[in-house]
């Protein structure tokens, strides 16, 4: 059975999937639509109004005649592999899944003066190179406040908003409880700890990890990401090649794209006015998720009006798209208009 979108205020759990439906994503929960280890996405290169590479992957159906075209804004630290699992479901529903390298990751330039506005911007200027009037904007993990900062400035140019285990506001006071229960990695990086080299300190082991002992890398990834992703990505070798790649991918440049990117999401978001975004908004979230527990989602749900919430019992921070990407992708094609060339 199908997720049921939830009211805006009552937010309902998935239902329990029929045997159909199982059999029928039997293959996602194995994550066979992740390419192999030894593939990756073929990468283009655009040159952004001040200079910047940004590189970008078109990844699932093809732009031309698609039923839908996502813009996808990937987690940290993780790179345009990250979208592999989404795009591989999103191809035979006729979904076009465009994904990007944030500034300083994977192939695109390093921006010191990199924000949620910033990368709003970025986004743009590729829906102009792409010719896309409007697209949905797509956001998974930490990428999820830059794809709402889109939402909120360009309306015009957002479709929907899809925000899947997505991290909330961890700054000030008010927000504590939010970043307490964050992993513990995240929240060190994004704490004090970053002023005083603690966070590079990681970063640059996490690095060396995803280069260099991947094997290390999948033997510990369940255990850092909490029982119902160990038991997702138990005996799944694709899963964990993913994880892997997406990692390196993200540290290809170094380490201070992801460092920064740890502290844009960890500080104040400026401008990002989240009561402001008017489009049909979608948010999923596994009900297991350690990572980022589901509290995160609620925040998401009571701040954007008429949002509908979607949380999926016993699953995890990576196991929801896993094993849920066409649920999650069908949902979104629900009453979504073509989407517009930049010169309609």
């Amino acid at each position: 059975m199908a997720a049921e979108a939830s009211t805006p205020g009552r937010p309902r759990p998935v239902a329990a999937a029929s045997s159909a439906y199982l059999s029928a994503t039997s293959s996602m929960a194995t994550l066979d639509t992740t390419p192999s280890s030894s593939t990756e996405p073929e990468v283009h290169s655009m040159t952004l109004r001040d200079g910047r590479s940004l590189a970008y992957a078109l990844l699932g159906a093809r732009i031309a005649g698609a039923a839908a075209v996502c813009i996808y804004h990937h987690g940290v630290p993780a790179s345009l592999v990250e979208a592999e699992p989404l795009a591989a479901a999103a191809a035979p529903l006729g979904i076009a899944i465009v994904a990007f390298d944030r500034p300083g990751m994977g192939g695109s330039t390093y921006n010191p003066r990199m924000s949620i506005q910033s990368v709003a911007d970025d986004a743009r200027q590729l829906m102009d190179h792409l010719g896309l009037r409007a697209a949905v904007q797509v956001g998974e993990s930490g990428g999820v406040p830059y794809a709402a900062g889109f939402a909120a400035a360009h309306q015009q140019r957002t479709q929907a908003l899809l925000l899947v285990a997505g991290l909330a506001a961890v700054h000030g006071r008010e927000n504590a409880g939010l970043r307490k229960c964050l992993s513990s990695m995240d929240r060190f990086s994004m704490n004090w700890a970053a002023r005083l080299g603690g966070a590079r300190l990681i970063s640059h082991f996490v690095k060396l990890a995803a280069d260099r002992l991947p094997g290390m890398v999948k033997r510990g990834a369940g255990d850092s990401l909490g029982p119902c992703d160990a038991r997702y990505l138990k005996d799944n070798e694709a899963a964990k090649d993913w994880l892997v790649r997406f990692m390196t991918r993200a540290y290809r440049p170094g380490v201070r794209g992801v460092l920064l990117d740890y502290r844009v999401l960890g500080g104040d978001w400026g401008e990002l006015d989240v009561a402001s975004i008017a489009s049909r908004t979608a948010i999923w979230h596994g009900g297991g998720d350690r990572v980022v527990p589901p509290v995160h989602a609620q925040w998401w749900h009571k701040r954007v009006a008429g949002s509908e919430l979607h949380i999926v019992p016993d699953e995890g921070h990576i196991s929801l798209v896993g094993r849920h990407a066409e649920e999650i992708l069908q949902d979104l094609l629900r009453g979504l208009p073509q989407p517009m060339a930049a010169d309609e």
